[in-house]
């Protein structure tokens, strides 16, 4: 049975393949035959049966051609109802269509921001690609892409068909701050790994006021969690200090990294302020490590992003 399934999928491939090769121009044909065979290929038998070659052949184009122009260091996103006059192809479903750098992440974000919002995601494809681009981002070759190489995510959702406007514009920003975040704290990862070598270092220092086996305790916490056992989203330092009266915690300005790139110009912690007296005095103990849970959502980043909707 495993077999039939894997026959009339392989069949079905070579017929979408030869059908994307007669919609685009011969010198994409290459490119884009390349990217129907690896986008259908991840797909679940049952899937790729569920729709005709023709469907899968233009939505297949329609994703291609959005990703003919892409500026590396923000992602491409568009939001649509895919209807048979406009995208060649219909469903009762909305899609999210993404063109991004690759990087760890993506999709379980991705998905995790959909859930967020209270919309059921249905399908995703996730094919990699080493995308060949001139200087204004415009793709001169396609190619499967190879772990090593710098890779490029090109991703299909499908979610519940989303009609109200508002909605649609919602999930977009969204996503979009879900991505900057993800890009921040990639991007940042080395450095807030360097912070945490240097915390550990810096340590030795409080040897005289803190006993021995709770410094080494710390210090090896931090160790193991530098070992590529914690995902770090974000860094920022503070300074304790007085205001009227009453402790606040200064943001070091240019201090943040990952999601706690801002605010660049310093200001104070709102979350310290918002606290109980009794839990900001903590703040004056003299403890060497306190682990503790955010009572707030990761703040937005501010990286640009392209991205359209269509009810």
């Amino acid at each position: 049975m495993a077999t039939q399934a894997e026959d009339k999928k392989s069949a079905l491939l070579a017929e979408i393949n030869k059908l994307v090769a007669g919609k685009v121009p011969a010198a994409q044909r290459a490119s884009a035959q390349t990217f129907a065979t690896k986008y259908g290929s991840g797909i679940d038998a049952d899937d790729l049966m569920a729709r005709d070659a023709e469907t899968w052949s233009a939505l297949a184009v329609a994703h291609f051609g959005f990703g003919q122009e892409f500026q590396s260091g923000a992602p491409k996103m568009r939001i649509f109802n895919p209807k048979l006059a406009e995208h060649r192809w219909e469903a009762p479903c909305t899609v999210i269509e993404f063109i991004n750098d690759d990087m760890p992440f993506l999709v379980d974000s991705i998905a995790m921001e959909i859930n967020r919002q209270g919309i059921a995601a249905h399908f995703i494809i996730h094919p990699l690609f080493n995308a060949t681009r001139d200087d204004h981002g415009v793709l001169t070759r396609l190619e499967d892409g190879r772990e090593g190489e710098k890779l490029e995510s090109w991703i299909h959702v499908e979610t519940e068909r989303i009609s109200d406007p508002a909605r649609l514009k919602a999930l977009g920003d969204g996503l979009v701050t879900v991505l900057g975040d993800v890009r921040a704290a990639v991007d940042d990862w080395p450095k807030m790994i360097a912070k945490v070598n240097e915390t550990i270092h810096a340590m030795a220092g409080a040897a005289k006021s803190v006993p021995l086996d709770e410094l080494d305790e710390a210090r090896a916490f931090l160790a193991w969690a530098g070992d590529s056992h914690f995902t770090f989203l974000g860094y920022r330092e503070y300074e304790l200090a007085e205001s009227n009266g009453t402790d606040v915690l200064k943001i070091i300005a240019n201090s943040g990294l990952g999601i706690l790139r801002e605010p660049r110009l310093g200001g104070v912690s709102q979350s310290f302020n918002e606290l109980p007296a009794a839990l900001r005095a903590l703040a004056r103990k003299p403890t060497l490590l306190a682990l503790t849970k955010a009572n707030s959502r990761a703040p937005p980043c501010t990286a640009p992003a392209i991205w359209t909707t269509s009810a």
